[in-house]
């Protein structure tokens, strides 16, 4: 069941440009519980990743930020991000740069806060 949950809210994330507040809230919800998102649940993910540029760019910039709480757990999802924000990098549009440059920032952020707690775990070795 939780598989369709996240199925219908990226679908309707990715068409619809209404009520996208709620549908991130809850996905927040969802990606808190890490172990329980399934591969099958990070390849829907890594796909929905390749329409981030026709979602406008509150909800496109609020799903890269929900998205970058799983990537210090699913490695392969960090590769498929990274190629996609490269891909809106190089776009034609102001809009869309703009949306890869707030994935890499929280790209960024995400591996510093993953590279501070392992420094704070050898530390406290």
């Amino acid at each position: 069941i939780r598989y369709h949950i996240i199925d219908q809210i990226i679908n309707r994330l990715s068409s619809d440009r209404g009520n996208s507040n709620c549908y991130i809230i809850v996905l927040k919800k969802i990606f808190s519980k890490e172990s329980l998102i399934h591969n099958v649940q990070i390849e829907k993910i890594k796909l929905s990743l390749n329409y981030i540029h026709l979602m406008d760019s509150f909800t496109a910039k609020k799903y890269l930020t929900t998205i970058s709480m799983l990537l210090p757990h699913f490695p392969s999802l960090n590769d498929t991000m990274m190629l996609v924000l490269r891909k809106t990098m190089s776009s034609k549009n102001l809009q869309t740069r703009g949306i890869g440059v707030h994935g890499l920032l929280e790209l960024f952020k995400t591996h510093c806060l993953k590279k501070n707690s392992v420094n704070e775990q050898q530390d406290a070795e």
